[in-house]
């Protein structure tokens, strides 16, 4: 409970332009699987499929689609939920940051980019510091 110019407030607000993933203070990880997740629901609705096709279009059953949509991330690694996503017509890009002091973090963000000039058309474009393996 907070008080606000003597008023009682419960619950909790986000201020805008941060996701209340973020703002609970969950695990990184578990906050970058909950994204892509509803990313995926997000797009599924957009397409106007039902689970039914959703399943099938991204190589899965209809139950464990369900249990995608009711929130069951356990169930699901990042690579699987990517796949999902480049499925449903996605580019996904992964940036590794130079290394620095401490423990690194980890973060998803959906980059709305000109169509004309996709981000992963911009990553390709790079050179790496270094070849990996």
């Amino acid at each position: 409970m907070t008080r606000i110019d003597d008023k009682v407030v419960i619950g909790h607000s986000t201020p805008a332009g941060r996701s209340v993933l973020e703002d609970l203070d969950l695990d990184p990880a578990y906050v970058a699987k909950a994204k892509l997740a509803q990313l995926v629901k997000t797009s599924v609705r957009e397409m106007g499929l039902t689970q039914m096709q959703a399943a099938e279009l991204l190589g899965t059953t209809q139950p464990r689609y369900s249990k995608l949509s009711a929130g069951k991330l356990d169930l699901f690694s990042m690579e699987m939920l990517q796949e999902f996503l480049m499925k449903l017509g996605h580019d996904i890009a992964l940036i590794v940051e130079p290394r620095h002091e401490g423990a690194g973090r980890r973060a998803v963000a959906l980059v709305e980019t000109d169509p004309r000039r996709p981000a992963i058309d911009m990553l390709q474009g790079t050179r790496p510091r270094r070849e990996l393996v």
